[in-house]
């Protein structure tokens, strides 16, 4: 596992609490540093879900070995073509009130440790001897959620799994030799058992194995209250109750910890305050960031990943926007973002910090793999007060401006998947700790989604029409933002695993019906 610490600067946050599981997820120890104002402390005591969010209007049975062995197998005896399994995972994820995304969504690997399903097949005869078994420094690339995902992996037999069965006696198996295949609650739980103990033994840990450890322990264990999940669901982290605005503290954490690298999500976000009170956000976003840089040029940490904005861009002068556009920002929050950008490039050049900006278009959706998700107060995103609205928990939708140069004369916007947003960051991480030089990405899927086209396919999953009215447009509002990506696909290896807007909606409609904080 690696044996580098991070601190992560804003890190109860919507999408600083995303990339802090998946790190905690492959075995880095996190330094959580947040003041709370708009953080979640809950954010950090998460649990995996199993598979991934249902619909919150769907009941959806318990998942046991059994049930996932029998309803494989019953779909794979009916599936004409036995080297692909899509058919029976299409039929689990609509069973289990999911949606099923096919293997050419996912990457590689992940379709690959499936293989087949011959008919009569059960778990023991699943073949992944061909599959890719990525190391904890591979990133999440090689596992980023999917509601197909658990399921494969665990139909597939693991390597850790193969592993900790074969440290059992050769008595035993001679004697039994479906032995290595749990088939009930009971010897599912012992099987994961002993997974737990071969993982804390050391010795590099499957980070896909890892997570379907906790997943299918949270799952099945009759005690399945969230405390109880909790016990281990957080222990990569440290978390520290403090505001950059304090340097005791900052310095002390850089001499106490021995921090490979930082991720600087701490910021205030809200355009139309910014407006307001600049004065707030050039104190907050610059100031502070200052002082944390002061820190790491003092502690000689070198590398930074910070949570920069397309707002840096103001206006775009062509679509899709690269990471080449003019930056002139219309705003405070887009021009204190924009100081620290070049904040960064003169620490760079002055004193060798090593940093990778990610320009994030709009950030959206709750995570498919651990029980977190979007919460602000007071709440301005699009998504999340038009689900509020769908869920009931507001009387009526506000769309500001219905007379703009697009196809249905609603704003159109770039939105990305917040698992996908905290697997650039994992990406990203990679990269530096790899001698990567400085450079900025774009963060987007490339897609552009309207205001109607949301409200619609909202009203679809619900299952009812949504309250809106049209009121006047808000100033500075772009008709259109869609961001190039191609950068971050070619240098980090990145890509959208979720870009389509009913994943994304899906995912945080589930959340937002029943959100934890």
């Amino acid at each position: 596992m690696p044996n580098k610490k991070i601190l992560v600067t804003g890190g109860a946050g919507y999408i600083g609490s995303h990339a802090n599981a998946l790190l905690n997820t492959l075995g880095f120890q996190t330094i959580v540093l947040d003041n709370l104002v708009y953080g979640h402390k809950e954010s950090l005591h998460y649990a995996p879900l199993p598979f991934s969010y249902t619909s919150p209007f769907t009941e959806s049975p318990t998942i046991s070995s059994q049930y996932l062995d029998s309803t494989l197998t019953n779909h794979a005896n009916k599936t004409t073509n036995s080297s692909n399994c899509s058919v029976a995972l299409e039929a689990l994820a609509k069973l289990e009130g999911r949606s099923y995304l096919s293997d050419n969504d996912y990457p590689s690997n992940l379709a690959n440790r499936s293989n087949c399903i011959d008919k009569g097949t059960n778990l023991e005869n699943l073949d992944s001897k061909n599959s890719k078994t990525p190391t904890a420094e591979v990133s999440c690339d090689d596992f980023v959620g999917c509601e197909a995902f658990f399921a494969r992996s665990y139909l597939s037999g693991s390597a850790e799994a193969k592993k900790a069965n074969s440290r059992k006696s050769t008595q035993e198996t001679t004697q039994n030799p479906d032995s290595k295949t749990p088939n009930t609650q009971d010897s599912v739980l012992n099987f994961l058992t002993q997974l737990e103990q071969n993982f804390n033994g050391g010795g590099g840990v499957n980070t896909q194995d890892s997570i379907l450890y906790n997943n299918l322990k949270s799952n099945l264990n009759s005690n399945n209250d969230l405390s109880h999940q909790l016990q281990t669901a957080h222990k990569n982290t440290t978390f520290i109750h403090a505001d950059l605005s304090d340097k005791a503290t900052l310095d002390s954490i850089f001499s106490t910890y021995q921090i490979q690298a930082v991720m600087h999500f701490a910021a205030f976000a809200y355009v139309g305050e910014s407006v307001k009170d600049p004065s707030k956000y050039y104190y907050n976003n610059i100031a502070n960031s200052l002082n944390l840089l002061e820190s790491m040029r003092k502690a000689n940490v070198k590398n930074i990943i910070f949570s920069s904005t397309c707002a840096t861009y103001g206006h775009p002068l062509h679509l899709p926007i690269t990471e080449s556009h003019p930056q002139n920002p219309i705003n405070p929050y887009g021009y204190s973002k924009l100081v620290v950008e070049n904040m960064l490039k003169d620490f760079s050049h002055a004193y060798g910090i090593n940093y990778v900006i990610l320009r994030y278009f709009n950030a959206a959706g709750a995570s498919m793999l651990f029980n977190i998700g979007e919460s602000h107060s007071p709440e301005t995103h699009l998504i999340p007060l038009l689900l509020q609205t769908a869920l009931g928990q507001r009387e009526v939708l506000s769309i500001y401006g219905d007379d703009y140069p697009t196809k249905d004369g609603s704003c159109i916007r770039d939105y990305i998947h917040i698992d996908d947003l905290a697997n650039a960051h994992i990406l990203a991480l990679k990269y530096l700790l790899n001698g990567g030089k400085s450079e900025a990405f774009n963060l987007g899927n490339g897609l552009g989604f309207s205001i109607f086209e949301l409200l619609e396919c909202a009203s679809r999953l619900c299952g009812r029409q949504i309250p809106y009215t049209i009121e006047s447009r808000r100033e500075g509002d772009p008709a259109t933002l869609i961001g190039d990506s191609t950068k971050a696909k070619e240098i980090l290896g990145w890509k959208a695993h979720f870009a389509d807007i009913e994943t994304i909606l899906s995912s945080a409609l589930a959340w937002h019906s029943n959100p934890r904080y």
